[in-house]
C-alpha cells in the first residue's frame, strides 16, 4: 500500500505542475480497500450470478496491492458505483473532468469473439444526466489470446492493444468543459475529440465488471474520478518507469497496436 501511495503522490504532483482551477477529487478507490466496506462506493451484483471480488497483494507484479473482480463464467455483473451531486455534473460541465484507473486484467481472450463492441467484460463510465451533461463515456477493457489487454471507449471506432499483461494506466479526460475527452494509456494519447457515447439518465460513476459476456478478472490498484481544468493524464511512460523504480508497481511495456477486434486479437 505504501508503495502505491508513494507513486500516487508523485503522479499527483508532477500532473498539477499544470494550473488548475477548482480541481477536486470526487471519489477515488486506492489499494486492496474495500470498495464498499470503506470507500463510500455502492456494490451492485446481478442476479443469479456467479462472480467474487477481494483483496489481493498481486505477488506476481511487485507485490501491488488491489482490488480483484472476477466473473468467472461469463453472464455475470458486479461492479461499484458512486452518484454524482448537481454540484459534481456542474464542475463537470463547465470545468473539466478525469476518469482514472491504474488496473491489470488477468487472464486471456476477455473480448468479444463476434466483434460485438459492448462485451468487454471490464468497464469504466462516468455518466451524467441529460440536463447536464448529456450522456455517458465508458471506458472497456479485455484482453486479447496472448493476455494483452485491449481498451477501446463505447461507440467508437478503434480498439488499442497494449503489449505487456502487467499494470497501465487508463484515463478519459476532457481537459477544458468542452464535452469532448481523450483517452490516455500510460500518459500517451490515443485518441481525441471524443464524443459522449450515449444518452443516459444516471449521474454516477462505476467500475467493474458491467456486462453479461464474457468471462474475465482484472485487479483494480486505483480509480479516481476528478473534476477542474486542465487536469493533466500521469507522467509520459519513460517519468512512469522512473518512478517505479523507486516506487515498485508492475506496469507492462509501454507499446500499442491499433486496430479492429476480431477473435480475440487484432488485424492491424
Amino acid at each position: 500500500m505504501r508503495q502505491l501511495v508513494v507513486l500516487m503522490g508523485a503522479v499527483l504532483g508532477i500532473a498539477l505542475a499544470t494550473p488548475v482551477v477548482n480541481a477536486g477529487i470526487v471519489q477515488e478507490h486506492s489499494g486492496a480497500n474495500d470498495p464498499d466496506g470503506v470507500e463510500g462506493w455502492i456494490r451492485y451484483v446481478g442476479s443469479g450470478v456467479i462472480n467474487y471480488d477481494e483483496a489481493v497483494i498481486d505477488t506476481a507484479f511487485d507485490n501491488t496491492p488491489a482490488w480483484k473482480i472476477a466473473d468467472t463464467v461469463g453472464g455475470s455483473s458486479r461492479n461499484y458505483y458512486v452518484n454524482l451531486s448537481d454540484s459534481d455534473l456542474a464542475d463537470a460541465d463547465s470545468l473539466g473532468w478525469k476518469l482514472s484507473a491504474l488496473v491489470r486484467v488477468d487472464g486471456t481472450g476477455y473480448c468479444d469473439d463476434d466483434g460485438n463492441v459492448d462485451r468487454f467484460s471490464m468497464y469504466l463510465e462516468f455518466g451524467g444526466s441529460p440536463s447536464v451533461i448529456g450522456g455517458r463515456w465508458a471506458m472497456r477493457l479485455g484482453s486479447d489470446n496472448s493476455g494483452n489487454p485491449l481498451v477501446d471507449v463505447l461507440n467508437q471506432t478503434e480498439t488499442f492493444a497494449i503489449d505487456g499483461n502487467g499494470y497501465h494506466w487508463y484515463e478519459l479526460i476532457d481537459a477544458d468543459g468542452s464535452g469532448l475527452a481523450t483517452l490516455y494509456v500510460d500518459g500517451t494519447p490515443l485518441a481525441s475529440g471524443l464524443a459522449i457515447s450515449d444518452t443516459y439518465a444516471d449521474s454516477r460513476v462505476v467500475f467493474g465488471d458491467n456486462h453479461r459476456d464474457p468471462a474475465g478478472n482484472a485487479n483494480y490498484a486505483y480509480v479516481g474520478f476528478e473534476t477542474g481544468s486542465n487536469l493533466q493524464p500521469v507522467p509520459e511512460p519513460s517519468a512512469i518507469v522512473l518512478l517505479l523504480t523507486a516506487g515498485g508497481l508492475g506496469l507492462g511495456a509501454h507499446r500499442w497496436r491499433r486496430g479492429r477486434r476480431r477473435d480475440c486479437g487484432l488485424r492491424t
